[in-house]
C-alpha cells in the first residue's frame, strides 16, 4: 500500500475538492489493475472547511483509494516520522499573496518524499511543473504508482532463498542513508526511513537490523558524544517500537552524520 500523505489547515487556500475529485479518477483507473497498490491518504489538520470535507469523504465511494483524516495536527516528534514513512506528497497550497512559500513541501523534502504540489506565484522556487486541475493530478498519481512497490528505487532487495528445505521463503533486505536534515540527532527518523522500505513491500516483521553511522569528524569531542549517542538511542527505539532490534553494523567517520 502507498502512503500518501497531505497536512492542511482546512482553508480556501487550499482545494482538497481538487484532491478528491483526481483520487476518484484515479480508484475508477486502478480498481481493477493489479499493477497498482492500494493508496492510503493521510489528512493532518483542523480548519474551517474540515466538516464539509469529511461528510464529502463519507460520501465517497471508494475501492481501491483509502482516506483517512486525523483529528488534529500530529505531535512534532509524529509528523516526521510518518513523512519518513510516506512514498509521495501533496500540497493544494495556494498563496493568498502569493509570496509565501508552504513549509510542508520543505518538510517532504528533508524526509525525501517527491512531492505533487498546485502552482502558484512563487512555488517554482521549491517546485517546477504545470499548473494543476484534478485529471493533470491524477495523471500525476497514477505515473508514480504503476508497478509500485516493484518499480526501482524503492531501495529493496526481494530474493529467494536458494535451500531446498525452505520453500517458498524470500529473503526481504534494504539499505537507506538519512542525511542531517533535521535539527534533531535523535535518530528515529532515520530507522522510520529504512523500515518504510521494507513495509511498502509487504513486509510485516522484521527479523533484524544492522545499523551504519556516520560520525562527523567536523564536531568537536563532545558534540560528536552527544549527536552520535542521540543518533543510536533514537534508531534503537523505534527499532524496538517496531519489534526489531539493532545486531550490528559499521561506525565510519565522515564530514557529516549520517
Amino acid at each position: 500500500m502507498l502512503l500518501l500523505p497531505s497536512s492542511t489547515s482546512w482553508t480556501e487556500d487550499e482545494d482538497f475538492g481538487l484532491l478528491f475529485r483526481a483520487l476518484v479518477l484515479l480508484d475508477a483507473r486502478i480498481v481493477d489493475d493489479p499493477a497498482y497498490p492500494d493508496v492510503l491518504v493521510v489528512v493532518t489538520g483542523k480548519g474551517p472547511q474540515k466538516a464539509m470535507y469529511l461528510k464529502k469523504i463519507q460520501d465517497m465511494q471508494l475501492v481501491r483509494v483509502h482516506i483517512t483524516t486525523i483529528v488534529s495536527w500530529l505531535e512534532a516528534a509524529d509528523y516526521p516520522i510518518m513523512l519518513g514513512s510516506a512514498d509521495v506528497g501533496i500540497c493544494l497550497h495556494t498563496s493568498t499573496s502569493g509570496l509565501d512559500l508552504p513549509m510542508k513541501v520543505l518538510d517532504m523534502f528533508g524526509c525525501q518524499v517527491p512531492v505533487c504540489a498546485v502552482k502558484f506565484a512563487c512555488l517554482h522556487e521549491l517546485v517546477r511543473h504545470n499548473e494543476y486541475d484534478s485529471v493533470e493530478l491524477c495523471d500525476q498519481l497514477q505515473s508514480l504508482l504503476i508497478g509500485f512497490p516493484k518499480t526501482p528505487g524503492m531501495d529493496s532487495s526481494v530474493v529467494k532463498i536458494k535451500n531446498p528445505m525452505l520453500t517458498d521463503m524470500y529473503q526481504v533486505s534494504t539499505t537507506d542513508f538519512f542525511y542531517p536534515l533535521v535539527q534533531d540527532p535523535y535518530g528515529r527518523i532515520a530507522c522510520a526511513n529504512v523500515l518504510s522500505d521494507l513495509y511498502a513491500m509487504g513486509v510485516t516483521e522484521v527479523d533484524t537490523m544492522l545499523m551504519i553511522l556516520g560520525v562527523s569528524r567536523l564536531m568537536t569531542d563532545i558534540e560528536r558524544d552527544v549527536v552520535t549517542t542521540q543518533l543510536i538511542h533514537g534508531f534503537n527505539d523505534l527499532a524496538r517500537e517496531a519489534g526489531t532490534n539493532v545486531t550490528g553494523g559499521q561506525t565510519v567517520m565522515n564530514p557529516w552524520p549520517i
